[in-house]
């Protein structure tokens, strides 16, 4: 039978809990960072999607100001004739 003293038990119970709590750590670490990269591409469709909005927003205002001008050019012209 092996013979094992008080001082390498010791260790060996050491080892183990620090084991399974550097397993128990990483394994919470894992969950935030899988979270937070799930928020992270959740947060880049939505800037896309803002920019898209904003994109087609700024089309529309442009061609209303090219409208609004092209009034006024021909209003110019037709004074002028």
């Amino acid at each position: 039978m092996i013979e094992i003293d008080t001082g390498m038990l010791a260790i060996f119970v050491t080892v183990l809990l620090s084991i399974i709590s550097l397993a128990a750590w990483l394994g919470a670490l894992w969950q935030r960072v899988k979270g937070q990269g799930e928020t992270i591409e959740d947060n880049r469709k939505l800037a896309e999607r803002e920019r898209e909005r904003i994109h087609t927003d700024n089309r529309l205002d442009h061609a209303k100001i090219f409208d609004q001008l092209e009034k006024i050019n021909s209003y110019i012209r037709n004074n002028k004739h």
